[in-house]
């Protein structure tokens, strides 16, 4: 039976296993269980996604990222470099997640105010941002 999609852990480890070695772990394992894809979060607690993904991949060529992005985090120019830089890098698809925001907690953390509504149109514009970029091959105007 193979799965679709698993949920990568965080670092949230304090015992004498390093995260290193939980991490390979769970990796090889996602692999081997017959997961197609993991789910990669993000928040302020959590490892970069970008770089646990390009880990990930260094440590199984099989491993299915499935990133999560939030605008808040990153312009859409940063986000199609990474996403095009991996794709080349490891001959494989990367799937994203966009989302619009996190807990209440980390959005507080980071200043984000904004309300649902907003932050959905800012997923919204973030979107057709990115979308235009990947699609062009001209410059783009931010005006």
């Amino acid at each position: 039976m193979a799965f679709f999609m698993n949920i990568f852990p965080f670092n949230d480890r304090r015992d004498d296993i390093s995260f290193e070695a939980n991490l390979n772990s769970f990796i090889n394992k996602s692999v081997e269980s017959g997961f197609k894809k993991t789910l990669i979060t993000i928040g302020d607690k959590r490892y970069d996604p970008w770089v646990v993904a390009q880990y990930a991949l260094q440590v199984n060529k099989n491993f299915g990222p499935v990133i999560a992005v939030n605008p808040v985090h990153q312009h859409p120019v940063a986000l199609i470099k990474k996403l095009t830089s991996l794709q080349n890098l490891y001959a494989t698809d990367i799937s994203l997640n966009l989302i619009t925001g996190s807990f209440i907690n980390e959005l507080s953390s980071i200043g984000d105010k904004l309300s649902l509504s907003e932050r959905t149109d800012r997923l919204r514009e973030f979107i057709k941002i990115s979308e235009d970029l990947l699609s062009s091959d001209s410059t783009y105007s931010f005006g």
